[in-house]
């Protein structure tokens, strides 16, 4: 394969950017794939016009840094840009892409090689470049490797957050017909399992909740999600030992709300150990105190009203 490695020139920008996003393609599916639809979407909601504005960027300053293309059969194929630090005798590769067509037949390596040969000549005494660690950066990882990089194993985590606003108060009377309809809930009762014998029972509720609030050893908080009674946690000690209990009304599942609830009530209360008990099927419920801490402790079996029918259940402990 003849090929020409020479300067940049403001003609090549078109080619040099059409052939970066067809290089790049695999490495945003990867991204997709290890973010998943929450993640990905708020950090690339369009890579293709950022990562042509990111490569119009780097190789439109030339006095910054330096970009070579190189030529294969009279067409651009493959390009690199480094950066001269003369501070710190330091070479950097901010970008290299080989056209897909051209690739695995060596061109990268040539391209990267070509660099250090120029990073040496200017006096530089450490070269270094960036990559990702997932598969879509396979390639560039061989690429940089047969170049003679040493690779530095650093991870960087990542997660979406809620957009709410989430507060634990006092329960208040206001309350409390909002928890009865949460408490009432065929598709949560089901989920939950263990619930009061006759959900629908308003005169069961109320004087239910008046003992829990009477009750000196339950420390009780309704929980607020920009500024919606959303659920209820509690600590009690009824069976012996301390737990924790909570509800949230189901149109606010599967937004971390719990998780986020039973975090700050966890911080307000250093109670422990503590117990949380679930169905062993409810499994949200399992992650959220799983995600708090709470490991498991044993299990238990016992009749829940709301399946009409013995169940297991899971218990678990946060020391």
């Amino acid at each position: 394969m003849d090929v020409n490695i020479r300067p940049f020139e403001d003609g090549d920008m078109e080619a040099v950017v059409e052939l970066s996003l067809l290089a790049w393609e695999p490495v945003f599916e990867s991204f997709q794939k290890v973010m998943g639809p929450k993640i990905y979407p708020l950090l690339y909601p369009d890579w293709r016009t950022a990562q042509a504005d990111v490569v119009r960027q780097f190789c439109g300053d030339q006095e910054k840094y330096n970009v070579w293309v190189a030529v294969v059969d009279g067409k651009i194929a493959g390009f690199i840009n480094y950066e001269l630090n003369e501070e710190k005798k330091e070479g950097e590769i901010i970008l290299l892409a080989v056209r897909p067509d051209d690739q695995n037949r060596g061109l990268g390596t040539k391209l990267n090689n070509f660099a250090l040969e120029k990073m040496i000549a200017a006096g530089m005494k450490l070269a270094v470049v960036g990559t990702g660690g997932d598969d879509g950066h396979a390639p560039a990882r061989r690429c940089y490797e047969k170049s003679g990089f040493r690779p530095l194993p650093i991870v960087r985590y990542m997660q979406d957050l809620p957009a709410g606003r989430m507060v634990l108060r006092p329960v208040i009377d206001t309350d409390l017909p909002i928890f009865f309809e949460y408490n009432r809930d065929p598709v949560a009762c089901q989920m939950a399992a263990f619930t009061a014998e006759n959900p629908d029972d308003r005169a069961a509720f109320d004087e239910h909740w008046a003992k829990i609030r009477a009750h000196e050893g339950v420390i009780l908080r309704t929980i607020l999600w920009d500024g919606q009674v959303v659920g209820s946690i509690l600590v009690h000690n009824w069976f012996g030992d301390w737990d924790v209990s909570y509800w949230i009304g189901r149109e606010f599942w599967g937004q971390g709300i719990a998780t986020r609830a039973l975090q700050a009530f966890l911080e307000e209360n250093d109670t422990r150990p503590l117990y949380g008990r679930a169905a062993a099927d409810n499994l949200g419920s399992i992650r959220v105190l799983e995600k708090c801490g709470f490991e498991p402790s044993g299990t238990d079996r016992g009749f829940a009203n709301a399946r009409g029918e013995e169940i297991d259940e899971v218990i678990l402990v946060l020391k």
